[in-house]
């Protein structure tokens, strides 16, 4: 009997901390805390000005194996929502209310989203482009995951 219950408070406990895992909201601490699971050393390199952002909030600038992304954390996922939208389908116009800025890349530029943030990365890192991928959905703006038959040309 006692082998039973200790059984049963060992797979209580691996079912508690699972579902923990899978219900954890994406933000910044949560992306950070998977990218070091993952293996990747990344470096916070800070917060830019909300003055020169494109959308309503700065984003936080983190550097992947020498490869950059762009962070914009949200308080809520009806923000994160609203921002997305001021994003053109190619990544290369921000629409937002009493603004408009179009940007020219070195490379390809790729937007993914979940929950309260938007990652922004520009670049053709496989092993960066799978990560965001599987870990916060389908690009949303961009040049498209470009692996057979994820690419999408925005044009």
């Amino acid at each position: 009997m006692k082998n039973f219950c200790a059984g049963i408070l060992c797979f209580s406990v691996f079912l508690l901390v699972s579902c923990s895992q899978a219900s954890r909201e994406m933000d910044y601490s949560a992306l950070l805390d998977l990218l070091a699971e993952n293996g990747f050393q990344y470096v916070e390199m800070g917060e830019g000005s909300k003055l020169t952002s494109r959308l309503s909030v700065a984003s936080k600038s983190v550097d992947i194996d020498d490869y950059g992304i762009g962070i914009y954390e949200y308080e809520s996922n009806q923000a994160m929502e609203t921002d997305s939208t001021y994003i053109d389908s190619g990544g290369c116009m921000f629409s937002c209310p009493g603004r408009e800025a179009k940007v020219e890349y070195g490379s390809s530029p790729h937007f993914f989203k979940k929950d309260k943030i938007i990652v922004f990365y520009v670049g053709e890192n496989e092993t960066i482009l799978e990560f965001l991928n599987e870990t916060l959905g389908d690009e949303f703006a961009g040049f498209g995951y470009i692996n057979g038959d994820n690419y999408t040309d925005p044009y």
